[in-house]
């Protein structure tokens, strides 16, 4: 949790977004956030496809079921209420503020 921001997915976030396969190496890595600040909860996610969906096609990401090389993060976000801050002024202070003035 660094400048507040705060990921939808949790602190881990998904496994992957997106997923290569080359002959020679393969890249599976977190590529995509959804980063939201302030008062706001997470009350679903859209899932990240199982490792084996995509493991069974040898080019991983894209293939014949999920046509992007990125997959798809969604969120919903709803608004939370936040009590009211206590009062900065005091009825005591604005009274005697009153009186002086008038002096």
């Amino acid at each position: 949790k660094q400048c507040g921001f705060r990921n939808a997915y949790g602190r881990d976030g998904p496994i992957y977004t997106h997923w290569g396969g080359w002959t020679d190496c393969e890249v599976k890595v977190c590529f995509d956030y959804i980063l939201f600040l302030g008062n706001l909860q997470v009350t679903k996610i859209l899932q990240v496809p199982p490792e084996e969906h995509v493991s069974a096609f040898p080019e991983r990401l894209p293939n014949g079921r999920y046509p992007s090389d990125h997959i798809s993060l969604a969120a919903d976000l709803q608004f939370v209420k936040r009590p009211p801050p206590p009062s900065s002024t005091s009825p005591s202070s604005s009274s005697s503020s009153s009186s002086s003035s008038s002096s």
